[in-house]
Formats: C-alpha cells, sequence, structure tokens
C-alpha cells in the first residue's frame, strides 16, 4: 500500500526493529540489545510484543506502545525486559555483555 512505502528504510526484520532504526538511526549495539529483548518476549511468551496488520502499526507500537506485561508466572523477568525494550537507546543495556550482566544478576549466576 502507498502508507508502507512511505516506511525509513530499515536494515533486518521489522518485527526486531528497534525505535532509533525506524526513526531513521543507524543500526547499533543497543539496538541489537532492543532485539535481543524482543527475542527473549517472544521466548518467554510464546509471541511478540509488538504486532501490527501494516508496517506503519508495526513501527508505530516499536516507537509508542509500551512494552507489554508478562504474565504473573514469568513476572520476575518483567524489570530485564523492560530495560532491554527501552524506547530510549541511552536506557537499555549498553551491549550484550551488559545484558548478560542484568540477566546473570537476575539468575545468581555472578554477583
Amino acid at each position: 500500500s502507498r502508507e508502507d512505502r512511505a516506511q525509513p528504510c530499515v536494515t533486518g526484520s521489522p518485527r526486531y526493529a528497534a525505535p532509533e532504526q525506524i526513526e531513521g538511526g543507524s543500526a547499533s549495539a543497543s539496538a541489537d540489545v532492543y532485539s535481543l529483548g524482543i527475542c527473549a518476549f517472544e521466548l518467554i511468551t510464546g509471541k511478540p510484543p509488538f504486532r501490527g496488520e501494516t508496517l506503519t502499526e508495526l513501527f508505530s507500537q516499536h516507537v509508542r506502545a509500551p512494552v507489554p506485561r508478562l504474565p504473573q508466572c514469568a513476572g520476575h523477568w518483567q524489570g530485564l525486559i523492560d530495560a532491554l525494550l527501552a524506547k530510549d537507546p541511552a536506557r537499555r543495556p549498553a551491549d550484550a555483555g551488559a545484558a548478560l550482566q542484568r540477566f546473570a544478576a537476575l539468575t545468581g549466576e555472578i554477583s
């Protein structure tokens, strides 16, 4: 549709694109952390956190929608998911190593 043709060029799958990529920014370690957050949410719930019938709807979810709540039984992961899927890249773990540190601290793997 005409609406979808007006979207910015996004490298990779739109389902995993970070808000800053959707808004024309470049891919970065922080964008990779966002994509990791999408994967983690999917692993926990069996579905993606953001969905849309069109690219416009999907991109709008990535940029504006709050991070969905996890089921109560997985609530202990919510803080990590919120950090990984923060809309502002400065609020996310800086890179995969920092994300791993947060995960490990949550699971008691490292202190």
